[in-house]
């Protein structure tokens, strides 16, 4: 055996243990056989046979077993120095593999050859790779591999999709941020409007309390104040008919027309004392509601007030009026007051024009009186429903300015509303509203 074929021979070898494969090692079988069989042709015949057998088990060993040799090795003693060299390059290589593969990136290789140089190129790959991956923990996602192929393109798209999803992660962070600190203004806001409305409830129940305090103690006071001006009132009033029936031929015509104003004025009194007890009645008396014909008791009411005044021409329209709920004896009071009104102030009309109407408008009951009598200026419409509030005190017709204000305290006790319009010397119209019945309280349109 030349040294042509030791050589290829060692380059078999070499990229036997590169590869590291049983199958490259199963390769050698052959080359190994063709060179016993050219070193028997060329050893003497005394030589030993056996000598490449004991190489091949020595390389076994070591390649297998990552062990020396077990047996002595083979051969003249440079034939055993360049083995044994052969053979430790091995076992160097196999612990750096071995390193390698657990992590271990320290170690050094001097060895020599293609699979050595193979190894300290991934030993080099993997120290970048690793110090990339640092890079990449601290959130370095611009790292890139060019150097591992298939891997390289993994590692890169993973590096790209880390990026993008940091980026989302930092978007939504900030949205999550814009969207907390708006939760916390609008909490703040709303806590804040909590405050308030409670501030302006406890003030609104402050004032309610305080408004129905107010309520009794005005009523309280009309009642004693009108009973206690009854007997002064009638005191007054029999003793001007006393001077009229006994003293009469006493008094000239200027007496005759003082007394006739003392008793007019006092009879004008006693009209606002009853006045006063009713509306004073009103917040302390029970309602008790029936069925009502609205128009057969808005009939009723204007025919007896009809033969109280003095003849004239009346033209009244009365429409066919919704059915309600009330209390008879107040809603009669109602009709009187809203009517008495109508025809009071139609008196300076030479035909007095009233109508009569209503209709039902989702969950109400609307009733309306309507006349041509000297109407009046609605910007002091608000001032009509309050109590000793007349929109002319010095008016020629007669009242004491309670009459609306009764109005309105019954229509508000049964949960309706009052309201008025008018123009001054046109008429005027007096609406007021009432709750539909239920379906199981329902009024039938039927005389009362």
């Amino acid at each position: 055996m030349n040294r042509e074929h030791l050589a290829k021979l060692r380059q078999q070898l070499d990229a036997a243990l590169a590869s590291g494969t049983p199958e490259a090692c199963a390769a050698l079988a052959p080359v190994l056989a063709e060179a016993l069989r050219r070193l028997n042709r060329t050893n003497p015949a005394e030589v030993p046979g056996d000598e490449l057998g004991l190489a091949l088990q020595a390389i076994e060993d070591v390649w297998f077993k990552g062990a020396p040799p077990s047996a002595p090795l083979p051969g003249a003693p440079d034939q055993q120095t360049k083995l044994l060299r052969l053979l430790e390059e091995v076992l160097e290589v196999q612990g750096f593999a071995v390193c390698l593969a657990k992590g271990d990136l320290s170690p050094a290789l001097k060895v020599k050859g293609a699979m050595a140089g193979g190894l300290k190129s991934l030993q080099s790959s993997l120290r970048h790779l690793t110090w990339q991956t640092q890079r990449i923990s601290t959130g370095d996602f611009s790292q890139r591999v060019e150097f591992m192929g298939e891997f390289s393109a993994s590692f890169n798209a993973m590096t790209r999709n880390l990026a993008e999803a940091r980026d989302q992660l930092k978007r939504h962070g900030e949205e999550m941020a814009r969207a907390n600190a708006s939760l916390r203004a609008e909490i703040a806001e709303r806590r804040r409007a909590e405050n308030l409305i409670q501030d302006l409830n406890r003030q609104l129940n402050q004032k309610v309390a305080d408004l129905l305090e107010a309520n009794q103690d005005m009523e309280a006071f009309s009642y004693s104040v009108s009973h206690d001006l009854r007997a002064p009132l009638r005191a007054i009033q029999g003793y001007a008919r006393m001077l009229m029936e006994e003293h009469v031929e006493h008094l000239d015509a200027e007496g005759l027309r003082l007394l006739k104003v003392i008793s007019d004025n006092a009879r004008l009194m006693a009209k606002l004392i009853e006045d006063l007890l009713a509306f004073a009645r009103l917040g302390k008396q029970e309602i008790k509601k029936t069925g009502l014909d609205m128009t057969a008791l808005a009939q009723s009411i204007f025919q007896e007030l009809q033969g109280w005044i003095p003849a004239r021409e009346v033209q009244l329209t009365l429409k066919p009026l919704p059915p309600a709920q009330g209390d008879r004896a107040l809603m009669n009071q109602v009709w009187v007051n809203l009517l008495s009104n109508a025809l009071k102030f139609t008196g300076s009309r030479e035909t007095a024009l009233i109508e009569i109407g209503g209709w039902t408008e989702a969950d109400d009951r609307i009733y309306f009186v309507k006349d041509n009598g000297i109407g009046f200026d609605m910007q002091y419409a608000d001032r009509l429903f309050r109590v000793f509030h007349r929109l002319d005190p010095n008016s020629q017709f007669e009242g004491t300015g309670v009459g609306l204000a009764i109005v309105h305290k019954i229509i508000q006790r049964h949960g309706g509303r009052v309201w008025a319009e008018g123009k001054a010397n046109e008429g005027a119209t007096f609406y007021f509203s009432l709750p539909r019945p239920s379906s199981a309280n329902q009024v039938e349109d039927t005389a009362q």
